[in-house]
């Protein structure tokens, strides 16, 4: 999988995620859905494949800037 169809996931889950909270978010989904947008744009413009980081470890990912543990 290449990181622009990782990326798209991620976008997908924010979509859902906001019609499913829709209309009433509360304040957390509202972070949620946002981190899951800004870790799509990040994994979008990553030099580096996202296949290649993963196999390296949970912690590799998770030291990416804008991607998080959660």
């Amino acid at each position: 999988m290449e990181n622009i169809e990782i990326a798209k996931v991620f976008h997908e889950i924010a979509d859902l995620l906001d019609i499913k909270g829709y209309p009433t978010l509360k304040r957390e989904n509202l972070f949620r859905i946002r981190s899951y947008r800004n870790a799509a744009l990040v994994i979008e413009g990553y030099p580096e494949s996202f296949k290649d980081i993963a196999e390296r470890g949970l912690g590799a990912i998770e030291a990416i800037p804008g991607i998080g543990k959660s």
